[in-house]
This record gives structure tokens, C-alpha cells and sequence, in this order.
């Protein structure tokens, strides 16, 4: 049996865990295999979401500190994600006392071979072929994810009544899949952001008054939320420019809020692409096609993507259209599976704007994948993409605007 070789590969990048340490920003590792860490030096946008905490002698030193794993490939990563202590042992056992005749893991040398086995798919690998859960039944859910082996916390942020209309868009096993991967994604982000750090600090030894300059902020990473003239830029200010798009908005603050409540601190952020009217009107059939509910060609073409069933000729077209604009769907693929045919969608399978399917019927812009598409994104708005973190913050005030929904 291999032993894993991984114990090397450490979030935070020595000379940068070394200056962090030395400004009190970090606080020395501790025997679980953990670091505390300030807030602020967490990743690209951290130092703008948390800003109202001091970096020098905060108040309250407590608050101003969160706890990551020391090494990415490691157990404290599995608890990390959302697994429970039990399971989390269980998992680093299989992952620390490899099969000799396994196919190579990452964190392997490289042998030349072929398969390699990435963590994060070992981790999500173990919840194939688990019992799903896609109906309103909270006690299927949490069997499911009991099985899964996630810990209660993580259950409760993915079960959190806020987001019941949301959570049951989709099925149990991937509302799981999506949080683990998005907390180890947060931890790949800590680790490039520190890995930034530490080359600006080597950049920083042969220029003048760079020491200072590092005390007062740190890097970035390259990274600026919003425009550059709007340092305070967040999703308040998304919410402006999206103002005469209400429900677009809308529906980006929802996914955005639930994707925030079940991160640990990883930054979420609401991408924003504004296209210019003109140039979604001087687009004419083909290249520009609209399908919205009852129309049976949008329930068909809804039903047939989502079973993945072949196009009847008659909508073959949308596949060629530049631009499609429609109704968005809604509900898990296994509901779609169960239906006798499209003819029995109905507008239960419709995402509506606001919290608690009391609103209008979402729509949605999609733009192929083509060469020729891509490019007519590029030229209408694609290079002027904003990006808005959505801050704890504005979660704790969508939470207290939105009432919670009871299920059974």
C-alpha cells in the first residue's frame, strides 16, 4: 500500500505564511492540522467584503479570524467541505492507504501513465450511487445526505427554509455535489490568492518602501471588485445597474444568497453582462429565437433536453440560433424522466422571480458555444463583464426580507 506524498502541498505559500504571521495575521498551525487566519487575507475579494474589520489590533480577535485546513489534500479539507468527522476518517483511510494497483492520485508523482485521480473527485466520487431525494419530503432529504455522510451543518444550510422553492429545483445528491465542490473550490482560491502574495512579496524585496505598502493592504491578487472607481463596489451596486431588470436581478440574488449560506467563507460573486438593446434587436430569425411557456415547442424542447432525447426536426433550429431568449425551467431531471411525455409539463416545471413562487415566470438569455457566437458576446458587453461579491451582509438582509418555507 502507497502512502500519499501530499502532506507538502499547503494552502498558504511559506513566504507569505511567514509574513502573515509576522503582521498577526496568522496565527501559528495547530496540532488538528489548522490555521487561523485573518479574514481579510483570505482571498481576492475578502479584503473588500470584510473591510469593516481593522487588520491592526482587532477589537475583537475572535471574530476577525476563521479557521482553514493547513494542507489542501488533507482530512481537515474533508471536514472542511462539509463531511462529518466519522466520514472525513473514513475517506482519508481510503485516500492515505492507496491500492498499489489504483490508477495514480495527484498527489502522486508522475509516473506517465494515463488515469489520475483529482481529490476533490475521490471526495464526490464516494456519493455515486446513493438513494437521491427530488421530492418535498425533508426526511428523504436528510436521509440522503445522512448517507452522503455530511455533516449536520452542512445539512442545515442546504435544507435552510429560505431556499426550499430553490433547493427543490433541483435533486438532493446535486445540491451536494455542488456545495462540497464549491467549499474546495474556496480553498483553491485561498491557495492561488496566497501564491500571488508570495510573488508580489518577491517582486517587493528590490523595491523601495514596498514593506510599507504590504502593512497597509497586501495583494490583491489582481483583483478588483466592480469598476475601479468603485472601491465600495458590491451587489447593491449590481442591484442599480440592473434596476430596469428587476427580475433578472431577482433571480441572480437567489442563487447567489443560497450558494452564500452553504459556503463556509468562500467569496460568491454576481456577475454582471449588460447587452446593449440594439443588439439584441438587430438580430433577426435565425440567429435570434424566442420560446416561452405554454408554447408546446418550449415544453418540448425543455422536455427533450432534459431527458436527453433527440430533437424532432422542427426544433433542430434553436441549436443554430445565436441568441435563444425563453422561459426557464425548473425542477430535477428525474422529474422530467418520470413524465409520460412533453405534453405533461406543467407550470409546477416553471422558475418563477421571487423567493416563494409568488412572482413572474423567470427568463433567460442563453448564447451558444459556436466561434461566431462567442464573438458577437465579445462585441455587445462580454469584455465589460462587473463583478459584484455578495457579502455576508447581504445575505443576513435578503434573509431577513424573506420569510422561511415550512415543508414536510
Amino acid at each position: 500500500m502507497s502512502k500519499s506524498n501530499s502532506t507538502n502541498a499547503t494552502i498558504l505559500a511559506p513566504l507569505d505564511a511567514a509574513s502573515l504571521q509576522a503582521q498577526g495575521l496568522l496565527l501559528a498551525r495547530s496540532a488538528a492540522g489548522s490555521r487561523r487566519i485573518h479574514k481579510r487575507r483570505l482571498n481576492r475579494s475578502s479584503d473588500e467584503e470584510h473591510r469593516s474589520i481593522p487588520l491592526v489590533t482587532p477589537p475583537e480577535p475572535l471574530a476577525a479570524f476563521v479557521t482553514i485546513p493547513d494542507v489542501l489534500i488533507s482530512r481537515e479539507t474533508l471536514i472542511h467541505v462539509g463531511l462529518s468527522a466519522e466520514r472525513a476518517g473514513e475517506l482519508w483511510q481510503k485516500w492515505t492507504n492507496w491500492p498499489q494497483n489504483g490508477p495514480r492520485r495527484e498527489a502522486d508523482p508522475d509516473d506517465g501513465g494515463g488515469l489520475q485521480v483529482t481529490f476533490i473527485d475521490f471526495i464526490v466520487g464516494h456519493m455515486e450511487n446513493k438513494n437521491d431525494a427530488a421530492d418535498e419530503s425533508d426526511a428523504q432529504w436528510r436521509e440522503c445526505m445522512d448517507a452522503c455522510g455530511l455533516s449536520v451543518d452542512a445539512q442545515d444550510a442546504i435544507m435552510d427554509p429560505h431556499f426550499t422553492y430553490l433547493r427543490l429545483s433541483s435533486s438532493c445528491l446535486s445540491w451536494v455535489r455542488d456545495t462540497i465542490e464549491m467549499r474546495y473550490a474556496g480553498l483553491q482560491d485561498i491557495q492561488r490568492t496566497s501564491r500571488a502574495r508570495e510573488m508580489e512579496l518577491r517582486r517587493m524585496v528590490s523595491r523601495p518602501g514596498a514593506h510599507q505598502r504590504e502593512q497597509r493592504g497586501g495583494s490583491q491578487g489582481g483583483y478588483t471588485p466592480g469598476s475601479a472607481s468603485s472601491p465600495a463596489a458590491t451587489a447593491s451596486s449590481a442591484r442599480a445597474i440592473a434596476s430596469r431588470n428587476a427580475p433578472g436581478y431577482t433571480v441572480a440574488e437567489y442563487y447567489a444568497g443560497y450558494a452564500k449560506r452553504r459556503t463556509e467563507y468562500e467569496s460568491v460573486v454576481i456577475l454582471c453582462l449588460c447587452i446593449p438593446n440594439a443588439a439584441i434587436e438587430a438580430l433577426s430569425e435565425p440567429d435570434i429565437r424566442r420560446l416561452y411557456w405554454p408554447s408546446n415547442d418550449w415544453k418540448e424542447l425543455v422536455w427533450r433536453c432534459r431527458t436527453r432525447q433527440t430533437l424532432p426536426t422542427r426544433l433542430r433550429s434553436y441549436r443554430n440560433a445565436l441568441l435563444i431568449i425563453g422561459t426557464t425551467s425548473r425542477r430535477p431531471d428525474s422529474e422530467y424522466h418520470a413524465l409520460g411525455s412533453w405534453e405533461d409539463v406543467t407550470e409546477r416545471f416553471l422558475l418563477k422571480v421571487g423567493a416563494n413562487e409568488g412572482g413572474a415566470m423567470a427568463t433567460q438569455y442563453v448564447v451558444t458555444g459556436e466561434d461566431e457566437r462567442r464573438e458577437w458576446l465579445g462585441e455587445n458587453g462580454a469584455r465589460n463583464i462587473k463583478v459584484f461579491p455578495y457579502t455576508r451582509v447581504e445575505l443576513d438582509s435578503w434573509l431577513a426580507e424573506n420569510p422561511p418555507v415550512a415543508t414536510a
